[in-house]
């Protein structure tokens, strides 16, 4: 099955030291770009993160922010804590006055916000417990980005298979035309000679003509190979492997090559036009194929 490398998953889960809360973002990237956004007490789990992500996802720039948010106010606003709570008062109804605001703006909330971080600034974590609350609130986020990328995938999947199909129709057409453009250009050659000099149907110099003609205009080759691409990239569609999208964008670059090199061989406006429509379905398959993993 196909996966989008855009996508977006979280997760939040509960513990004795407060509720883990974790925020992946996923975009289209050539290899494993991971940005990691952590508060102070859990940069020690980088390395562990990261070896996490990179078993479950193998392209893309990935963002994982996790936050650790105490789970409630009381503890802060207890008897124990009021010299605590009258000291952080007085020093921001300080700040404030200084800065020209109004003292009367340092509520209970606030003070309560800023010895929550004071609080998370002192805590000792147990690390082999914080890494198992880590560990539980990373995996899920990943799965429910996994969901995402894979509903995204499915919607790539479907608009590049209609976009192949059409390509395979154009291409049938084409080899039915190619033979017809070459018998169109015998026949103009014929006429321009003998309204010129007479020269009869079956001059050897007009069958050489044709014939080094002919051999110009061929495209069955470049057909052929188009045609194989186009079934190549509907197998890889298909295909159960979740990490299809460097070969498919290998194949799209091929399939602008053989579009381009029948474009430049082609001497008939009916098969020109096609090719003009092969060109931009093409680039929007690649377009599609940029941000499948």
């Amino acid at each position: 099955m196909i996966k989008s490398m855009t996508a977006y998953g979280r997760s939040s889960i509960s513990s004795p030291v407060g509720r883990w809360v974790v925020e992946i973002h996923s975009l289209n990237r050539r290899g494993l770009d991971i940005h990691l956004h952590l508060p102070p007490q859990l940069l020690c789990f980088d390395i562990e993160i990261r070896k996490w992500v990179g078993v479950v996802l193998q392209r893309g720039q990935v963002s994982i922010r996790v936050t650790l948010q105490s789970e409630g106010m009381e503890p802060c606003l207890s008897e124990k804590y009021y010299e605590e709570l009258k000291n952080l008062k007085s020093t921001w109804e300080g700040f404030a006055t200084k800065l020209g605001y109004d003292s009367t703006q340092v509520t209970i909330p606030f003070l309560a916000s800023q010895m929550q971080l004071v609080f998370a600034e002192q805590a000792t974590l147990d690390t082999e417990s914080a890494l198992t609350y880590l560990n539980k609130a990373i995996h899920s986020a990943l799965e429910d980005l996994m969901q995402m990328k894979l509903e995204e995938g499915k919607a790539l999947a479907k608009d590049i298979s209609s976009r192949l199909q059409g390509l395979e129709k154009n291409v049938s057409m084409i080899m039915q035309n190619s033979s017809v453009a070459v018998s169109k250009y015998k026949e103009r050659l014929q006429e321009k000679l003998q309204e010129f000099s007479g020269i009869p149907d079956h001059d050897e110099r007009i069958l050489r003509e044709v014939a080094i003609l002919a051999e110009k205009l061929d495209v069955s080759e470049e057909l052929t190979r188009l045609s194989s691409h186009l079934k190549q990239c509907c197998s890889y569609l298909e295909s159960k492997d979740l990490s299809v999208g460097r070969t498919l964008d290998f194949l799209a670059q091929e399939m602008h090559r053989e579009v381009n090199t029948i474009a430049a061989k082609c001497a008939d406006k009916e098969i020109s036009a096609l090719i003009v429509l092969m060109k931009a379905e093409v680039e929007k398959i690649r377009e599609q194929i940029q941000n499948i993993e």
